[in-house]
């Protein structure tokens, strides 16, 4: 499967979501209250552990909060090191006046690289149900390698935009957030399901 291929079925997965009026507006719901948005990741792990084009039902919400609460604390073990390092340049320009460039260059660069890795970490923890898969960094760095690193960058870097367009709507205009909160299910759905389509590739699992 090429990676246009993955994109195009995670387009028509995601568009499932339009079948379901009401199972779309519990996402949207979940997505725009506070900590309660956390179940947002949560639906995505169960797309990624099905590993089925089908969408799954928005039910078991403590189930829903569990696994977004470990996608959160992996990301907060990953990305420690880095917002300390612009953490620490940021408040030290403040305090002292310290030139801190350095730090928060190389806290930025680490965090994009981290990004990269810790994104298939991740499906890596929700497809085996272990969290410290996700940091199993030989198991990651041979998934991405069988799929292909410029191809899993590509697709890295359409999550980003994607991302970026979504976020920038809910700035543009006064019910920009409400595109927004819209939009989040679509994506969530979108990123889990070609995620899981690399992984696959990646670890050689055979589809359905």
């Amino acid at each position: 499967m090429s990676i246009e291929e993955i994109f195009s079925d995670g387009i028509e997965t995601s568009k499932k979501l339009l079948d379901d009026t009401s199972r779309l507006l519990i996402l949207v719901i979940i997505g725009v209250i506070p900590i309660i948005n956390i179940m947002l990741s949560g639906y995505a792990a169960r797309i990624i552990r099905s590993g089925k084009p089908e969408l799954p039902e928005v039910k078991d919400f403590g189930g829903l909060f569990i696994d977004g609460l470990k996608i959160v604390i992996t990301v907060i073990i990953y990305f420690i090191i880095p917002l300390a390092l612009i953490g620490f340049g940021a408040g030290a320009a403040y305090f002292s006046g310290f030139i801190a460039a350095p730090f928060m260059i190389l806290g930025v660069i680490l965090s994009l690289i981290i990004a990269v890795i810790a994104s298939m970490g991740i499906i890596h923890m929700i497809y085996t149900n272990s969290m410290g898969k996700a940091f199993a960094f030989g198991d990651v760095f041979e998934i991405i390698g069988t799929f292909g690193w410029g191809n899993y960058i590509i697709w890295v870097l359409a999550v980003w935009v994607i991302l970026l367009i979504i976020s920038s709507i809910s700035q543009l205009t006064p019910i920009g957030w409400v595109i927004s909160a819209f939009l989040m299910p679509f994506f969530t759905v979108f990123t889990a399901r070609t995620g899981f389509l690399i992984y696959a590739r990646g670890a050689g699992i055979l589809l359905d």
